[in-house]
């Protein structure tokens, strides 16, 4: 009952209620991976997306990580084994930074493969978040 309640919150959150600007044209939502280099880590990342508000309490990861790929037009392939509950709780926050902390906070990878991006567990010695 609460991923379910969660799930709502996160829905209507990413629809814009709570949004400090409308959302971005399609064209503009798209993750930028920065200069990322062979361990995924940036000297400097850069966050430009629109700003959201997330108050989520126990709600399934892998629902969160499909509403972001509704939300923000990605296409999105989520690996087997990605599961879990999840707690956040952001307020303004960029979406692609939202997104970001999303993944190493649960040990997720994001990997950019083309027009794809791919989410699974971390390896052995590998850094979660977002890469290309």
């Amino acid at each position: 009952m609460r991923s379910a309640i969660a799930f709502c919150l996160v829905t209507a959150f990413l629809s814009g209620v709570g949004m400090a600007q409308p959302p971005p044209e399609p064209a503009e939502a798209k993750i930028e991976l920065g200069n990322a280099g062979v361990d995924g880590e940036t000297a400097e990342q850069t966050w430009n997306g629109a700003p959201i508000s997330l108050s989520l309490k126990d709600a399934e990861i892998t629902e969160v990580l499909r509403t972001f790929a509704r939300e923000f037009e990605l296409n999105m392939v989520i690996q087997p084994g990605v599961a879990g509950p999840i707690t956040v709780e952001l307020n303004q926050v960029p979406w692609d930074q939202a997104f970001d902390a999303i993944l190493r906070v649960n040990g997720l990878i994001g990997e950019r493969d083309e027009e794809i991006l791919k989410i699974r567990p971390v390896a052995q010695g590998e850094k979660p978040g977002l890469r290309r």
